[in-house]
């Protein structure tokens, strides 16, 4: 499982939002598959079409991140703070949610 540094973390967050409002015509989409972000702070993220497969987000606070067409395929997601995310069409295949809270969250 690979580590990012909190200002890696914060370049591919900001490549990944103007990868967003510009349709992919610049910037990056975020991949951070097996990546280890346990208890990092995404509160309010835009992680649209993100990739997130096998990551550990375990602990992490996702409250009111855009996770729409997320791939959390296998991503360890216990204990994590999911209040108010967008989930919709996220891949939570394997995903392992326990404890996760996922109050308000829009699945």
């Amino acid at each position: 499982m690979r580590e990012v540094p909190p200002e890696e973390l914060k370049k591919i967050l900001a490549d990944h939002k103007l990868w967003f409002k510009t349709d992919g015509k610049e910037g990056a989409r975020a991949d951070l598959a097996e990546t280890d972000l346990k208890g990092v702070d995404l509160q309010g993220a835009n992680l649209f079409k993100a990739n997130l497969q096998r990551a550990n987000l375990q602990q992490a606070n996702l409250r009111k991140a855009n996770l729409r067409e997320a791939e959390l395929q296998g991503a360890n997601l216990q204990g994590a703070n999911l209040q108010g995310a967008h989930l919709q069409n996220a891949d939570l295949r394997a995903a392992e949610l326990q404890g996760a809270n996922l109050q308000g969250a829009n699945l």
